[in-house]
């Protein structure tokens, strides 16, 4: 998971899964991406989140090791169909500009920017740890300014 942010203007893009989804419909959550043997993790979130929103992303990454991997904020696990799906909660800026009145997606209904403010209002279905990934990801982003 990516939690793509806008730095300029402090804003974090959140996603509303279809209706027709198996797992969590109609949650609010953050996209996803998953790994693939043939392409680095980092490759392969940019590439889904361009494929999913039509966004260019740029994943928050360890530049002083030689293993150039997303920086985890979280991990997370949710049921799957053998199991626990287990994935990691990194960050990603927003490269360019991004229309969300044009989105059109098929895995998700809806897209929308969030601001810090609204963290605390916010009341719509909403996968696990939501607010509190909210929290984390603006507090990095005050770190970064």
């Amino acid at each position: 998971v990516a939690v793509c942010y806008d730095k300029r203007n402090k804003k974090i893009l959140i996603m509303k899964r279809a209706d027709n989804r198996e797992k969590l419909p109609d949650c609010w959550e953050f996209g996803c991406a998953k790994g693939t043997l043939e392409t680095s993790l980092v490759e392969r979130i940019e590439e889904e989140y361009r494929k999913d929103f039509g966004i260019n992303i740029k994943v928050q990454c360890n530049k002083d090791r030689k293993d150039i991997q997303p920086i985890p904020l979280a991990m997370y696990e949710v049921d799957g169909d053998q199991g626990k799906d287990k994935g990691i909660i990194t960050m990603a800026e927003i490269v360019g500009d991004f229309d969300i009145d044009n989105f059109s997606g098929v895995k998700h209904s809806k897209v929308r920017w969030i601001e810090e403010r609204e963290i605390e209002q916010f009341s719509e279905p909403a996968v696990d740890d939501f607010k509190n990934t909210l929290k984390i990801v603006f507090d990095k982003l005050k770190e970064m300014n």
